[in-house]
């Protein structure tokens, strides 16, 4: 007599990869909700708002690269000079602002000194006048105070001599 077997509907294999499909569709689901949640926290100082303006988009790329010169340029100088000091060498990278040398010329140091010492002086006339020019108003206020006050008083006087 054979006995019927009853299959199994869900063996060990097939509840593992139900479960794996499940937690599969739980991480997707949630990284969708991440993904709706777009939300980004600024400070209120950090806000700036402004007026929409229009124009040209014009497009920077930053790019980091080596400059190797085609030609090599000799500067002189108009008013001449020694060279005091060498801060690079050849073939060094620079950046725009870098001084390369250092130009001694005591002829330009001392005509600079001149002209700076010239400008002090007139700077310190133009005080002077200044406060001349204060002085001279006080003085005048004053002798303005004076004469009103004589004439007050010779008008009072006036008065008096007139009425006897």
């Amino acid at each position: 007599m054979d006995k019927v077997i009853e299959k199994k509907t869900f063996n060990k294999k097939t509840i593992i990869i139900i479960a794996g499909v499940i937690a599969f569709l739980v991480l997707v689901g949630y990284g969708y909700s991440l993904s709706l949640n777009k939300v980004f926290k600024v400070e209120a100082e950090k806000v700036t708002i402004s007026k929409v303006q229009y124009g040209d988009f014009e497009d920077v790329v930053l790019l980091n690269a080596s400059v190797v010169p085609l030609t090599s340029v000799i500067v002189s100088s108009s008013e001449g000079g020694t060279v005091a000091q060498i801060f690079t060498e050849n073939g060094a990278s620079v950046v725009a602002g870098t001084p390369l040398l250092r130009i001694a010329n005591p002829n330009a140091l001392s005509s600079y000194t001149a002209s700076e010492t010239s400008i002090t002086e007139q700077i310190n006339q133009l005080r002077k006048l200044r406060l001349d020019l204060e002085q001279n108003q006080r003085v005048m206020s004053q002798d303005m105070m004076d004469i009103e006050n004589n004439l007050r008083t010779a008008s009072r006087k006036y008065k008096i001599d007139s009425t006897l």
